[in-house]
C-alpha cells in the first residue's frame, strides 16, 4: 500500500476514533486495516487519544449561535431538498442528539489540532526567517571579500606598508589604495586592545594638507583588524601618508591621540 493511500486511511481513522466516519469509510478502513498494521497502531492511538479527551474534558454545550445557524441549516434544507429525497424526522432528531454528544470531543480535537498547527507555522516561519537572515548574512560578507580581493589585485592599486611607532613597535599593517576608484582597504595586525572609551581612526594626510578622517574601528581579541577606507574628497586623493591614531569613542575631526602606526606612500 502507497505512503498516499495510508495517509488517507490515517485522516478516516481519526474520524472513526471520535465517531466521525460514515459507514463506507468505516468499512473501507476495515478491510485496509487487515493487511497494514501501521494503520492499526495509528487508529490506536487516536482511539486512545479520543478516549482520553472524552475521560477529561467537561461536556459544554455548542455556542447558541452555533446551534442556531445548524438548527436553521436543518430548516432550510427540509424547506428547499425535494420530497423524495427528505430525512425522516426520526433521523434528524437523532443527528441532532449525535451532535451533543460529539460537540464536546469536536470541540476539543479541533483546538488540540488547530493550536498545533498554529505552533507549527510560527516554529517554520521563524526558522526559515532565521535561515533568511543567516543566508543574506553570508551573501554580503562573500561579496566584501570578493570585492577587497579585486580591488588588491588590480593593477591601479597602490600597497602602502604601515609600520609600528614607539607606543607599540610590533604592530603593522598595510593599507590598499586605489586612487582611480578612489577606494582601499586597511588590514592591521597586532594592535593592543584600547580602553571601552576609545577607538582606533585612520587618516589619509595628502601632501600640503590637515589629515582626513577615514573611519574608526576595534581590532579583535588577537589585534587584527579590516577597515573598508570611505571616499576622499577630489581634491585630496594624492595621499602622501596614511597613519592610525587612538581616538575617543566616535572618532574626531583631527587626531588627538597616540599614533600607532604610520606609512608613507610613494609617488601615485
Amino acid at each position: 500500500m502507497t505512503n498516499q493511500a495510508c495517509e488517507a486511511f490515517e485522516e478516516i481513522g481519526a474520524l472513526v476514533a471520535v465517531g466521525a466516519a460514515d459507514s463506507q469509510d468505516q468499512k473501507a478502513l476495515e478491510v485496509h486495516l487487515d493487511g497494514c498494521t501501521t494503520c492499526r497502531s495509528v487508529l490506536c492511538a487516536w482511539q486512545e487519544t479520543a478516549s482520553h479527551l472524552a475521560q477529561t474534558i467537561r461536556a459544554v454545550q455548542p455556542p447558541s449561535a452555533v446551534r442556531a445557524r445548524i438548527l436553521e441549516a436543518i430548516k432550510w434544507q427540509e424547506l428547499v431538498a425535494p420530497r423524495r429525497a427528505r430525512a425522516p424526522f426520526t433521523t434528524i432528531r437523532f443527528a441532532v442528539r449525535r451532535f451533543d454528544w460529539l460537540s464536546p470531543l469536536a470541540w476539543a480535537l479541533a483546538g488540540v489540532f488547530g493550536g498545533l498547527f498554529v505552533w507549527n507555522m510560527q516554529v517554520h516561519t521563524r526558522v526559515t526567517q532565521r535561515h533568511e537572515a543567516e543566508l543574506a548574512t553570508i551573501r554580503r560578507a562573500l561579496s566584501e571579500k570578493q570585492n577587497a580581493l579585486q580591488l588588491m589585485a588590480a593593477r591601479q592599486t597602490h600597497t602602502i606598508r604601515l609600520k609600528g611607532l614607539s607606543v607599540a613597535p610590533d604592530t603593522a599593517g598595510k593599507v590598499f589604495w586605489n586612487p582611480e576608484i578612489n577606494s582601499g582597504i586597511l588590514v592591521v595586525f597586532n594592535l593592543p586592545a584600547l580602553p571601552p572609551e576609545n577607538v582606533y581612526q585612520l587618516w589619509a594626510i595628502p601632501q600640503g594638507s590637515s589629515p582626513v578622517a577615514n573611519g574608526t574601528f576595534i581590532p579583535d581579541s588577537g589585534g587584527a583588524a579590516t577597515l573598508k577606507l570611505n571616499s576622499l574628497p577630489h581634491t585630496t586623493q594624492l595621499v602622501n601618508v596614511f597613519a592610525v591614531t587612538a581616538e575617543p569613542s566616535g572618532g574626531s575631526s583631527q587626531p588627538t591621540g597616540a599614533m600607532y602606526l604610520s606609512g608613507t606612500a610613494a609617488a601615485f
